[in-house]
């Protein structure tokens, strides 16, 4: 099942067992978060590489990840962010490379920043503290790894205490670029514009010491917004 359907069954489970009153007053956190793997389930039961971890597309999905944790109501999402194992030549005693999804990659001491910290960091740019409501419309659908139908433009508007709005649009198509038409209501917009864009060659791009900007976060600007 979809991680945030089972976070969502939770949820029941647990306004079943505590009453509808207490249940509001329990927050969910999140010890640990990503693709699958392991029992022929996730990773394992695709072709993609052991380095698929560190790419864009898995990105992408830790991105999708993190709105539904906001849209559920998880207070913490933790994952953890350091490894000083080298995935082509691991230790002996360490076998499951393909579980290695972490933010920063090695190996120590010359740490790099990987396309999920790359996320994360778009994350911390480019959101407020309270949701705003979106929609999109003629929104094309496309098929993930395991055969499932997903909206190719998932969207998650914010505003902080300043009144700055922030917009990420998440395109899960993993052929093409989705152009679109961004509408705003209820919220007069400023002259400019900034853009933070996750770009990479190929959406199983990641980053190595030897090539340590191959998946970016690249800054524009978009003059004449209103």
């Amino acid at each position: 099942r979809d991680q945030g359907e089972e976070l969502d069954q939770l949820k029941r489970e647990i306004a079943s067992a505590a009453g509808t009153e207490r249940a509001r007053e329990i927050d969910l956190v999140l010890s640990e978060y990503g693709l699958a793997s392991g029992m022929k389930t996730g990773l394992d039961a695709t072709s993609l590489p052991l380095s698929y971890g560190r790419s864009i597309d898995s990105a992408v999905y830790i991105a999708l990840l993190l709105r539904e944790w906001i849209d559920t109501g998880v207070l913490v999402a933790d994952k953890h962010s350091l490894i000083d194992i080298d995935t082509r030549r691991p230790p002996g005693e360490y076998i499951r490379t393909n579980t290695a999804h972490a933010a920063l990659i090695g190996p120590e001491p010359c740490f790099v920043t990987s396309a999920a910290a790359r996320v994360f960091h778009m994350y911390t740019e480019m959101t407020g503290i309270w949701t705003l409501d979106t929609e999109v419309e003629g929104n094309p659908v496309g098929q993930t790894y395991h055969g499932r139908t997903s909206p190719a433009l998932r969207p998650l508007a914010s505003i902080d205490r300043a009144g700055n709005l922030y917009l990420m649009v998440m395109n899960t198509d993993r052929k093409q670029e989705v152009p679109a038409h961004i509408g705003l209501s209820g919220f007069t917009a400023s002259d400019t514009a900034e853009v933070l864009s996750l770009t990479g060659p190929d959406p199983l791009a990641y980053n190595t010491r030897r090539h340590p900007n191959r998946v970016r976060v690249v800054k524009s600007a978009v003059t004449d917004v209103s």
